[in-house]
């Protein structure tokens, strides 16, 4: 069985309670404690290696702080469509961002493909600007003696 490509990690509300014990548990581990998975029909265990077990702590701890986690393959080109649905916008101002230059994309035959890494490039960005512009509304503001 193989897991999606894409996958959006956020727990029920009973399966919250498994993972606060699992961050607690989590807490209150080192470099020396080793986590197996075990069969409960076959009996077999398997040592989870560190990195592995390194992912699953930071997913863990993730989740518990109330946020949800999307997991995506490095790599991964999404369609148009799903490049637009991660960054909340419509398709057509999507492809305008792409024909202009601000977001990268290749041709897959006759499909857009974006690499993941260039929309969470790009989200971020827009972020930093928001938050630039925000401040100098702010210091504007305090230098006009403005109350807001």
């Amino acid at each position: 069985m193989h897991a999606p490509l894409v996958m959006d990690v956020l727990p029920s509300e009973e399966e919250k309670q498994t993972v606060d014990r699992l961050a607690q548990v989590f807490e209150q581990t080192d470099d020396t404690v080793t986590v197996e998975v075990r069969n409960m029909q076959s009996g077999e265990s398997i040592t989870v290696p560190k990195a592995v077990f390194d992912s699953i702590k930071t997913i863990v701890d993730i989740i518990h702080s109330g946020k949800a986690v999307h997991l995506v393959p490095l790599g991964m080109k999404l369609s148009t469509q799903s490049a637009a649905e991660f960054l909340g916008v419509s398709r057509p101002f999507l492809r305008k961002l792409m024909d202009s230059g601000e977001i990268e994309y290749e041709m897959v035959g006759t499909h857009h493909r974006i690499e993941f890494e260039t929309l969470a490039k790009y989200q971020q960005r827009r972020k930093d600007e928001r938050k630039a512009a925000l401040k100098a509304l702010r210091d504007q503001a305090d230098r006009l003696d403005l109350d807001y």
